[in-house]
This record gives structure tokens, C-alpha cells and sequence, in this order.
């Protein structure tokens, strides 16, 4: 059971990495897209096969970059979405890193702490939410000024400050 349960976590991660590489490129791939998704396969193949955190981090910034790279050379009418969509696969693919690694750790004592699913899961629509808002702004032909820069830069503290505090809040280990 334990080695079927290894292998579907080591699947998840490579699936999951796939689809995020696989709508990032998609339809028009640059060769700069393409180099730092062929960078971000290995990583995660990497990632799956070894199950460390520090692969993981790894393979999860490479399939960013491949997703914010192809973001800002590709102006194509649906990149809004394949925005929003490679965001949901990209938490995807963290949740399957974060289920890997642990299972790597099944055979030692670990104390996990878990809040209510609505405490954990609100990031995720907030950040999907904020990712959202981006997207449908990036798509539009708008002037720079003040108060959009001011509201990019709230955006991008408010992430900043989600992010600190799910760090702070999850798992911990005695």
C-alpha cells in the first residue's frame, strides 16, 4: 500500500507539473517560454523522484517563472484565462509537492497541525481571486497611474502578508 500510495504522490507531481507547463506554453510558445519549461520538467521530475523540499521549492519557481515568462511575451486574447487556470494548477501542483514530501517523512513521528477547511482554503480563493483581478486588468488598455500603481502595490503586500501568515499557521513539526 505505502509503495502505491509513493508512487501516486510521485504521478501527481509530474501530472500536475505537466498541466501547469502545458498551459503556460500553449498556443504559441516562444523559445524563452519553452527553455524554462523544459528547465521546469526537469525539476520536476527531479522533484518527484527525490520527494525533498528543496527540490520542490525548486520545481515549484521554475513552473512560475515558465507561467509569469509566458505571460509577458505572449499577448494572445486568452492568456487571461490560461493565467487564471495555471494559477489553480500551480496550488495544485503545491499540494502535491506538500503531500510528497510528507509522505516521504510516513516512516518518522511527525505531529501535524490542521485548521477547519475554511481556514484553509480562504488563501486560495483570495489568491486565486487577486489572480484573477491581474489577469482581467492585464488584458485591458489602460493608462498607468497613480492609484493603479498604489493598487498593484497593496495587491502584491496583501499577498505577501497571506502568504507570511500560511507559512506561520501550517504544518509544524515536534
Amino acid at each position: 500500500m505505502t509503495v502505491l500510495r509513493s508512487l501516486l504522490q510521485r504521478v501527481a507531481v509530474l501530472g500536475t507539473g505537466l498541466a501547469v507547463i502545458a498551459v503556460a506554453v500553449l498556443p504559441d510558445p516562444s523559445r524563452p517560454v519553452l527553455v524554462a519549461a523544459a528547465l521546469a520538467l526537469a525539476a520536476c521530475v527531479v522533484a518527484a523522484a527525490i520527494r525533498r523540499p528543496l527540490a520542490g521549492t525548486v520545481a515549484l519557481a521554475a513552473t512560475t517563472v515558465t507561467v509569469l515568462l509566458a505571460g509577458a511575451l505572449d499577448a494572445s486574447s486568452v492568456r487571461p484565462a490560461q493565467v487564471v487556470l495555471a494559477a489553480g494548477l500551480l496550488m495544485a501542483l503545491l499540494s502535491a509537492l506538500a503531500a510528497a514530501e510528507e509522505g516521504r517523512a510516513a516512516g518518522r513521528a511527525v505531529t501535524v497541525t490542521r485548521s477547519r477547511w475554511p481556514q484553509r482554503l480562504a488563501p486560495v480563493l483570495v489568491a486565486m481571486t487577486a489572480g484573477a483581478i491581474v489577469a482581467v486588468t492585464g488584458a485591458q488598455d489602460v493608462v498607468p497611474s497613480v492609484p493603479l500603481v498604489l493598487a498593484g502595490l497593496t495587491a502584491a503586500v496583501a499577498a505577501l502578508a497571506v502568504a507570511a501568515s500560511a507559512h506561520r499557521t501550517g504544518r509544524r513539526r515536534e
